[in-house]
């Protein structure tokens, strides 16, 4: 019964040093980044993301347009393949909401979003941006 407790504690001790060493190295890349040494990679906020989206379609009254709330169609995103009621949900917080603002994403757009919602190409992939342009002509052609 003793070994048990023995054993017991043991493992406690290498969980609490595990844990301890992992705060000291969270610790140690902030400080180094707040001094001006090897700074870790910035970290985009959806905030970031909706205004570099929102200035990303200023290039012609047209993108303007497209992005007006008073003039941008609510579409419904789930019907792009890989877009579930979730990402939906934060796609409309970044200001994205109509299949023409997914049409019109660049490359530094869709690096964005990736990087907010952790999808490591899945837009990509999904093929979200062909999807939103063939849903356009469908609704052009109606």
């Amino acid at each position: 019964m003793s070994s048990l407790w023995t054993i017991t504690y043991m493992v406690a001790v290498i969980i609490f040093i595990g844990w301890l060493l992992h705060r000291v190295r969270c610790l140690h890349r902030d400080y180094r980044g707040s001094h001006g040494a090897a700074a870790p990679p910035a970290r985009v906020g959806r905030s970031t993301v909706r205004d570099h989206l929102a200035t990303a379609y200023t290039d012609n009254d047209v993108d303007r347009a497209a992005t007006s709330p008073a003039v941008a169609r609510r579409d419904d995103l789930t019907r792009i393949k890989g877009i579930g009621e979730v990402i939906t949900r934060k796609l409309h917080a970044m200001g994205i909401v109509s299949f023409q603002q997914i049409a019109r994403l660049t490359d530094k757009n869709i690096e964005d979003i990736n990087r907010v919602l952790s999808f490591k190409g899945r837009i990509e992939r999904d093929d979200w941006i062909g999807q939103a342009r063939r849903l356009l002509a469908v609704r052009r052609s109606e």
